[in-house]
């Protein structure tokens, strides 16, 4: 849980832009503790973070991926707590939203509100925030069997016979289009003079360890 105030000095005194906040991992699931996943405490901390930032009455609030463990049944619990926020919520997507069980994936993306886009953008006083799509090419996400299924799984048998050390069935990645996507956006916002937060799943560097 973060509060995250962005500033700009006004007469010496730092005056906040605007406030929002950020979560992620609540991976939620309706089971027994496994070492040191209290999975069915999520539940209680999320109603308490969705408490705080309405006190605190940020902006926006952004969840960066894993929402749930692997049960679909579990957005069901989760969003009617979060649809106690009095402001926007976002959710991006991880990779164990995509554990569910098979005919279950493209639900998925309904239920978080991303079936039209998975990737998106917005402006905020200045700030432009690129919500990045970090799953899109991973493995899980697709059914067992289909033509992107198989796609992705050839780029990953070849990234590992290539070596790559972050050659996971667990890993994310992105489409050519969607870094296209990415690229007009940073151009635009530094034609307009704007900050830029990217947000993903995965940290997009550095190189060579086991991420995106």
């Amino acid at each position: 849980l973060l509060l995250l105030p962005f500033s700009q000095p006004v007469s010496g005194q730092e005056k906040p832009l605007f406030t929002f906040g950020v979560m992620t991992d609540v991976q939620y699931a309706d089971r027994d503790n496994a070492g040191s996943r209290y999975y069915r405490s999520s539940i209680g901390k999320l109603d308490e973070a969705v408490k705080v930032f309405n006190r605190e009455n940020v902006a926006f609030v952004l969840h960066l991926g894993d929402f749930i463990n692997d049960k679909i049944q579990s957005f069901d619990t989760l969003l009617q707590i979060t649809g106690r926020l009095q402001m926007p919520f976002y959710l991006l997507s991880g990779n164990h939203e995509f554990g569910v069980n098979p005919g279950e994936k493209a639900g998925v993306m309904k239920l978080m509100g991303l079936a039209e886009q998975s990737y998106r953008s917005f402006s905020r006083d200045g700030w432009r925030f690129l919500l990045l799509d970090g799953y899109e090419t991973g493995l899980r996400r697709q059914e067992t069997g289909s033509r992107e299924y198989e796609k992705n799984r050839k780029i990953l048998e070849h990234m590992k016979s290539a070596g790559a050390v972050n050659a996971f069935d667990w890993n994310g990645g992105m489409s050519n289009k969607q870094i296209r996507w990415m690229k007009r956006n940073l151009n635009n916002a530094g034609r307009k003079e704007e900050k830029v937060i990217l947000c993903c799943h995965w940290p997009l560097t550095p190189e060579n360890t086991p991420e995106l």
